[in-house]
């Protein structure tokens, strides 16, 4: 996710695991940087392939591990552009799960 074309993803390095059937996801999210920073800045996001079954779902943290914190009732559409926050010198794992 580190396009080079500015500052406002620079440090950020992303990627997602998915099961067989497309039910299951988990996106493990590194910011290097000393700035929270997201997935994606301008034109350019992290996209899912679209055999993902996304529909309905949300993305949630489920593992956190560094000096910043997301809320663990934050969620995050599933479907479509992902802008998934990575607070600074953090890891976080999000876990797709039925949106309630």
């Amino acid at each position: 996710v580190d396009n080079g074309s500015g500052s406002e993803d620079d440090g950020v390095f992303a990627f997602g695991r998915a099961s067989e059937d497309g039910e299951q996801l988990a996106v493990v999210v590194i910011n290097a940087s000393d700035e929270s920073r997201l997935t994606g800045a301008a034109d350019f996001s992290m996209r899912l392939p679209s055999w993902l079954k996304t529909e309905g779902k949300v993305l949630r943290p489920a593992l956190v591990i560094g000096t910043g914190s997301v809320p663990e009732e934050a969620e995050f559409p599933a479907t479509g552009p992902l802008r998934l926050p990575a607070p600074v010198s953090s890891l976080v794992v999000y876990e797709m799960t039925k949106a309630e």
